[in-house]
């Protein structure tokens, strides 16, 4: 194999792997390229989820429970564990919402799952 991709005799190779035709290359670049746009997807919306959580703690610290529920309720009926959490701990509390320990036993468990991580 010569540089760059030239085979002997200065032909040039088209393919990587012998008797893959041009449609099956394709057809890869192409689920190559909807991966990559899915990982960028993700990437993209995950900072806001962890936006949300940061304004619904800082909700919480200033004792502004209703905020932090407004915040954390979304993200945690979504899976996000951190805010499963905080939900549990609101509802053991009773900041927010009424005291009520089996939300807060629900929400704590959610959170605490490995499936939720």
């Amino acid at each position: 194999m010569g540089v760059f991709g030239m085979g002997r005799g200065g032909k040039a190779r088209h393919h990587a792997e012998p008797g893959v035709g041009c449609e099956e290359i394709s057809r890869r670049w192409g689920i190559a390229a909807m991966l990559r746009r899915i990982v960028l997807a993700l990437l993209v919306a995950l900072p806001v989820g962890a936006q949300d959580y940061e304004k619904g703690w800082a909700a919480y610290k200033r004792d502004d429970y209703a905020a932090a529920l407004k915040e954390f309720r979304p993200l945690a009926e979504k899976g996000n564990a951190r805010a499963q959490s905080a939900l549990g701990f609101l509802y053991l509390l009773g900041k927010g919402v009424p005291e009520n320990y089996s939300e807060a036993v629900k929400w704590t468990r959610k959170g605490a799952m490995p499936e939720s991580w």
